[in-house]
This record gives structure tokens, sequence and C-alpha cells, in this order.
């Protein structure tokens, strides 16, 4: 594709009001912007369309949006599905998701395809729920899922509610590619297309159903559950919120907590950053919360003595995914006989033992932090992510008291021997973590083991 050439022919075609030419107008004369906005159409495969929103041929936007949906249009009345079994379209709160999701159903509406409309925002679970209950042939979703905050998408799914596959995809492309982003789009406006029956609104009774769904697929009754644990959750300012609250309340949980920046919509997710649940980053006022909430017998310890958290271990309590910079740690005290019962974990690891001649630590000075048994490990393991952050470090270092092991942390704790090790550490004059080998320690717990054995060095720089 001629990237200036089908830029000059957006200038042409679009009206003088129309916003995508303000937008286009504004970068006239940079070359290199228009070259990435228009040196491909946005792709679409079995995911749909995603890209960054804005003018262009690589953008998101009602051009690129309504192309694709007039071809998605046409390749199901070619299917020969029946139009009256409709297309579900749901949306998240992303830029343009409402504008691009009402256009979609004002599509299919012009097409003689019935579209089912939510109203406000839905999680995508419910949207798949949706096109299995109405007996849909289709459904679309727009979302951008973890992708940054300019981003939005389009994804398309199927009539058993999972996203399209690969000759669906390309049946569909088959059918976009015939189409000029300037063709004139079968498209009704959407109260006429309410009126006609054409579009029709979806909500409460669908939110019900979906929600009834969800808490029939518990494994396990009221009477087996503790409905008293402590829950805190980040909808990471998506569509979350409304329907955890809705499930957890409902089953009766007593101690729950939404993270209070993070529960309202927000597109910029300001508080987030990178909307990715992959990223440890996003649960930092999650994990401050939670800490605000916990005391020394619950979830992750970032305060409280060695002593605590290594009775913590004795009592069955712990599985040490982490642990503390047990420095000095000990249990000669009144909890020595249950912590011998338990195994007797060592804690001294001799981390200043120094052999005549070298001056090499024998032991790294561990980071590691205590989590439940039976947490899980994909949890423990965005934790311990998110302490390799500055952010994390800082907390981990000042507040818990620990040492850390990471040779590029600036930070010291106000330990007699912080300095030293941190110095040693930065030297890289420290052994390997010989130490996990141990087999009355670490190594026998089998949450460690999944995350230290296939890990380590993939999160720690020693």
């Amino acid at each position: 594709m001629d990237a200036k050439k089908e830029y000059l022919r957006w200038m042409e075609k679009l009206g003088e009001d129309d916003p995508l030419k303000k937008e286009l107008s504004a970068i006239s004369g940079d070359d290199g912007e228009i070259t990435e906005r228009f040196y491909q159409e946005i792709v679409f495969g079995t995911a749909g369309l995603r890209g960054i929103c804005g003018a262009g041929t690589n953008r998101m936007n009602v051009l690129t949006v309504g192309r694709a949906t007039q071809g998605i249009a046409d390749y199901i009345l070619a299917s020969g599905e029946d139009p009256k079994r409709g297309v579900a379209i749901a949306y998240d709160c992303r830029y343009h998701s409402q504008e691009f999701s009402e256009l979609v159903a004002g599509i299919m509406a012009g097409n003689g395809i019935r579209a089912f409309l939510f109203p406000s925002m839905r999680p995508t679970p419910e949207l798949s729920f949706a096109i299995r209950k109405l007996g849909c042939v289709s459904g679309v979703n727009m979302t951008a899922s973890h992708n940054p905050k300019e981003y939005n998408g389009y994804k398309v799914y199927w009539s058993d509610g999972a996203q399209i596959s690969g000759e669906i995809s390309d049946g569909m492309l088959a059918c976009i590619q015939k189409l000029d982003f300037f063709d004139l789009f079968k498209c009704m406006p959407l109260e006429e297309a309410k009126k006609e029956g054409l579009v029709v609104m979806i909500g409460e009774e669908m939110d019900r159903a979906y929600l009834d769904y969800v808490k029939s697929m518990s494994q396990h009754g009221p009477d087996e559950l503790d409905l008293s644990v402590r829950v805190v959750y980040t909808p990471l300012n998506g569509a979350g919120a409304i329907p955890v609250r809705t499930v957890l309340t409902e089953m009766g949980y007593t101690d729950f907590h939404i993270v209070p920046e993070q529960e309202m919509p927000d597109p910029e997710f300001t508080t987030v950053g990178y909307p990715n649940p992959e990223d440890p980053r996003g649960f930092a006022l999650a994990e401050k919360l939670f800490n605000e909430f916990a005391d020394k017998d619950s979830g992750f310890l970032t305060s409280g003595t060695y002593d605590q958290q290594i009775l913590g271990f004795a009592s069955g309590k712990y599985a040490f995914v982490t642990q503390g910079s047990w420095i000095g740690a000990t249990m000669t005290t009144d909890d020595a006989a249950q912590y011998a019962e338990a195994g007797n974990f060592k804690v001294g690891m001799i981390p200043y033992a120094f052999e005549e001649g070298i001056d090499t630590i024998l032991t790294n000075s561990p980071s590691w932090w205590a989590v439940f048994k039976n947490d899980n490990t994909d949890a423990a393991k965005a934790f311990l992510d998110w302490l390799a952050t500055d952010e994390g470090q800082e907390i981990l270092v000042k507040k818990g008291g620990f040492i850390s092991p990471f040779k590029s942390c600036s930070f010291v704790a106000e330990d007699p021997f912080a300095e030293t090790i941190s110095e040693y550490t930065a030297a890289g004059k420290t052994s390997s973590w010989h130490w996990l080998k141990n087999k009355s320690g670490l190594d026998q717990n089998a949450t460690g083991q999944l995350y230290l054995e296939e890990n380590l060095n993939q999160y720690f720089s020693i």
C-alpha cells in the first residue's frame, strides 16, 4: 500500500467537518506518522481487529470498524444462517467502545440481522454466555483486553461463544476485503432499529442469568466455605466491579474489599498504567489495600518479626514461596517445640560465613516472602514480580527490613549487616543459591518448588 497516496485519498474523501479529517490535517508533512497510519490495513484475524484509535487504515475508527462490520454481516448472510438468530454485542470502558458498538448494531440492523446490544459495559465472559443463551449466530465485543489505553479492539465470536476459528476468520476477511472504506454501508439509525425490533437491548435479565450460572459452577457449597476469609479485589478500572461484588455478596462473603482507586471504569487506567493483569505493577494498590487489612495471622507479611514469619511456617500456615532475610532469625523461645515438630526448617544459613582468604559471602541474601500454603502459585509469581520493581524493593527493604539481592537496588535496610551485604551483593561477591537444595528446607515445599526451580533465574539478577 502506498501510504502517502492513501493518505491523500482519505483527505479528499472525508468531509471538512469530519473529526478524522481534522486529525489527518494535523499530521500533514509528517511522513513518518503518515506512513505509520497508512502503510497497511489494520489486521483482521482470529482475534478480530486491534489497534490504536485514530484516523488511518492502520487504526481503529468508524471507517475501519464500519467496513469490518459490513464484511462480517455479508459473511453471516452468505453462510445461510438465520439472521433472526442475531448477533450479541458488548463493550468495555475504553475510548470509543460504546460508539463502535452502536455502529456495529446499526450496520447489523441495516443488513436485516438482529442485534442484541448491552446498554452499558459488561465483562467479556458475559458476552460468550449471552451468545449461547440467546442462540445467536455470532457476537462482537469492543475491547482491547490487556493493551495500553490508546488501543481498542473488535473481537468476533461464533455461535459456540468462542472467538472465531481460522476458517471463519478467513471467510470474514475475504468479505471485508471486497469493500472500500468509503462504501456506503447499510446502517440503520439506532432508535429506528429499536422500533423495528432489529436492535434489542439486553441487560438486567441477562446479568441475572449469567451471575446465577457463575454461582452454580462453585465446586463447594456454602457450608464448605469459610465465608469470613478476607478478599481484596481490583477490577483494574475495567468492567469487573459490579459482577464480582454481586456474586461474592450473594454468596455470603463478609470481608470483601475493592481497591477504591481502581473500582470505577477509567479509560485512562490512571492508577493502573498498563492494564494487563499479568503485569504485577497493576496490583500495587491491591497489595497496599490488602496489607492495610492484613494482621499478623493472614496473607502476605510485609511487617512483623522474622520469628513471626518462621512461626507461620512452623504452624503449617505458610508455604515459603518467599522467605524473609532471616539474619539472626531463631526459634529458641516458647515456640521452639512447635518449630521442631514442623520439621526444623533451617533459618540461619550462615549468610556471613567467610572462608579464610576468600572475600565472598557463601550464600546470597534472600528476599522472599511468606504466602498461604493453599494460595494460587500464579498470584505468588505476580507478587514476586512486583517485589522486583523499585516500589516493591523500597517496601521490601525499608518497611520490611529485608536485604535485597538485586544489584540495582538503591535502598539499604536499617540493619547492622545491611550495608555490608548490599556492598557484597552489588559487587557480585556472593555464591549460588545452593541452599535451595537443602533437603530439610524450601525445596520440599511444592509451591516453592514450582516457582523457584523453574523461574528463579528469570526474575532475579544476582
